[in-house]
C-alpha cells in the first residue's frame, strides 16, 4: 500500500502548525473525529462563523508563500494551479 496519502495528511497537519492554527481546527480541516459530547457543538458553531475557512485560508498562505518566485516561472504549475489565463 502507498504512503502517499499519508504523506499528503502529515505534510497538512505540519503546514497548519506554521501556520498557526491550532490541533483542534487542524483535526477538523482534515475531517477527523473529535472525541467528547461538545465537540459537535463546538464544531458547528466553527462551521457557522467563518473559523474554520479562514484557518484553511492561513494554511493556503503559507504554501503559496512558499511557493515563491515558481509561480512566476513554472507554466505547468500556474496552470494546474488554474491560476493561468
Amino acid at each position: 500500500m502507498s504512503k502517499w496519502g499519508n504523506d499528503l495528511r502529515q505534510t497538512f497537519r505540519t503546514i497548519a502548525t506554521a501556520a498557526g492554527v491550532s490541533g483542534f481546527d487542524a483535526k477538523l480541516l482534515m475531517n477527523h473525529s473529535i472525541p467528547g459530547v461538545n465537540a459537535g457543538y463546538v464544531t458547528r458553531h466553527k462551521l457557522v462563523e467563518d473559523h474554520l475557512r479562514s484557518q484553511q485560508q492561513a494554511i493556503s498562505t503559507v504554501v503559496f508563500s512558499a511557493l515563491g518566485d515558481s509561480l512566476k516561472e513554472h507554466k505547468a504549475l500556474i496552470n494546474w494551479l488554474g491560476l493561468g489565463g
